[in-house]
């Protein structure tokens, strides 16, 4: 083992160090407050959006409702249009 394999061993050891302590750093930093915000809010959002939902007086819980029936309704014309018309001969 020549002198540049072990200068090459000892590189890698002290990067990944420098890396560890600077991953470490980084994950404690001011960077992680954002994250948490971000987090929150995303909690927040979904649970206004499963209150929205739940409440049958909201209007986000009429329009879903509105969504149903007429894709209710579309997929019965759809099924009535597919019955009238005439099957192929096999």
């Amino acid at each position: 083992m020549d002198d540049r394999d072990r200068g090459f061993g000892w590189g890698l050891v002290i990067g990944l160090a420098i890396g560890f302590a600077a991953g470490v750093y980084l994950s404690r930093g001011p960077g992680r407050t954002p994250i948490d915000n971000l987090r929150l809010r995303g909690i927040e959002l979904s649970e206004g959006v499963r209150r929205a939902v739940r409440d049958p007086d909201h209007p986000v819980r009429r329009a879903v409702a509105d969504g149903w029936s007429a894709a209710q309704k579309r997929w019965q014309e759809l099924e009535a249009e597919a019955g009238h018309q005439e099957k192929p001969d096999g």
